[in-house]
């Protein structure tokens, strides 16, 4: 039986308990830089947008 293990599992990286498939792909903390980077730059937009509208009404 141990021979018939050792042949099924002998390609890198494959055990029965492999903790590498858990593995992140993507640093959490560079989506977490960028999804703040993504909001600020939102907020700017929104602000020059509220500006725009109160001129607007001001000029109406």
């Amino acid at each position: 039986m141990s021979t018939f293990y050792n042949i099924q599992n002998n390609y890198e990286g494959s055990s029965s308990n492999y903790s590498g498939l858990y593995q992140c792909t993507f640093n959490p903390l560079d989506k977490l830089i960028e999804k703040v980077a993504e909001l600020k730059k939102l907020h700017t937009e929104k602000e020059a947008l509220y500006e725009r509208l109160l001129k607007a009404q001001e000029n109406k």
